[in-house]
C-alpha cells in the first residue's frame, strides 16, 4: 500500500511540475503599450459553383493597457491598420479600427500538444502548439509568450463546401526586441502618394497643431479627430497648404487623426497625443 501511495504521490508531483512548464494566460497575453505586431491573413472557400478568397496584411499596435487586480483581468486596446484584397473587391483597400479585448483567468495554464523554446522562432519565447479535428473542422494553433496567438489555421471540409483560413505572425517589436520581417502598410498600391505629402506637427501637441501639405486645393480636405473607441470628436477644414488648428478644445489624451481628401480618400492616419 505504501509503495502504491508513494508512486501516486510522485506521479502527481511530476504532473504538477510538468504543467508549470506551460505558460499561463497572463504570460501569453503579456503586452505593453507600444508593442507592434504584423500578421498576414489568407482565406479561401468554395462549394457548389461558388468560390473565392481574400488576403490581408495587418499592422497592430498596443495603445492602451489596464490591469485589474480585483478581477485578475487585463484590458487592452489595439490600433489596427489592414491592407485587404479579395475576389469580390480585387483593388486593395485600407481598413483602420480600434479593437478592445479583456483577458480573464490570467493564472490558467495554456497547455497543448507541444511546448518549445526555439531561438529561430519568436526569439526563443515559450510557445505552445496544438492541433486537432472535430467532425468536419481541423484547427492548428500556436500561442507564444508575450505575443498572443502567433499562428492559427482553420479548415472546414464538407462534401459540398470547404473553407481554409490562416493567420501568421510574421513580425513583432516589443521594446528593443524584434523578430521577423516587417510588413509595414504605408499606402494603397498604385495610388500616387506624391500628390499628398503631409506633415502633422508637433505630436504630442499642447496648443496649436500644424498641418502642412503640398496638395493643390481644388476641393477641401478635412482633419478628423476620433477617440480610441472610434467616436468622432472634432472635424476641421484644411483649405490651404499650411493650416493651424487650435487643440485647446480637446481634453488631454490619445486620439486618432485622419486626413480626408477629395472623394473621401483617406490620405493619412495616425495617433495624436494632446497634452
Amino acid at each position: 500500500m505504501n509503495k502504491i501511495y508513494c508512486f501516486l504521490l510522485l506521479f502527481l508531483l511530476s504532473s504538477a511540475l510538468s504543467a508549470q512548464e506551460y505558460p499561463t494566460r497572463g504570460e501569453i497575453y503579456d503586452y505593453e503599450v507600444g508593442d507592434i505586431f504584423h500578421f498576414t491573413e489568407e482565406a479561401h472557400w468554395g462549394g457548389e459553383g461558388a468560390s473565392g478568397g481574400m488576403g490581408a496584411t495587418v499592422n497592430m499596435e498596443v495603445i492602451f493597457k489596464e490591469y485589474s487586480e480585483n478581477d485578475s483581468t487585463l484590458k487592452y486596446k489595439f490600433f489596427k491598420r489592414s491592407l485587404i484584397g479579395s475576389s469580390e473587391q480585387p483593388e486593395p483597400y485600407i481598413e483602420e479600427r480600434i479593437d478592445s479585448i479583456i483577458y480573464y483567468d490570467l493564472d490558467q495554464i495554456i497547455s497543448g500538444d507541444t511546448l518549445y523554446e526555439n531561438p529561430n522562432f519568436y526569439n526563443g519565447r515559450k510557445t505552445v502548439a496544438s492541433e486537432g479535428e472535430n467532425g468536419y473542422d481541423y484547427i492548428k494553433s500556436r500561442f507564444t509568450a508575450g505575443c498572443g496567438r502567433s499562428y492559427y489555421l482553420y479548415e472546414y471540409s464538407y462534401p459540398y463546401a470547404w473553407t481554409e483560413y490562416e493567420v501568421i505572425l510574421v513580425y513583432y517589436k516589443k521594446g528593443d526586441e524584434e523578430w521577423g520581417e516587417e510588413q509595414v502598410i504605408v499606402s494603397i498600391p498604385e495610388i500616387d502618394t506624391d500628390n499628398y505629402l503631409v506633415e502633422v506637427f508637433p505630436n504630442p501637441v499642447k496648443e496649436t497643431l500644424n498641418i502642412r501639405m503640398n496638395h493643390s486645393f481644388n476641393n477641401q480636405c478635412f482633419l478628423v479627430i476620433m477617440s480610441l473607441t472610434g467616436q468622432q470628436m472634432a472635424q476641421f477644414p484644411i483649405d490651404s497648404n499650411e493650416t493651424n488648428i487650435d487643440g485647446n478644445g480637446l481634453k488631454p489624451g490619445i486620439y486618432i487623426y485622419q486626413i480626408i481628401g477629395e472623394d473621401n480618400v483617406l490620405i493619412q492616419s495616425d495617433k495624436l497625443v494632446i497634452l
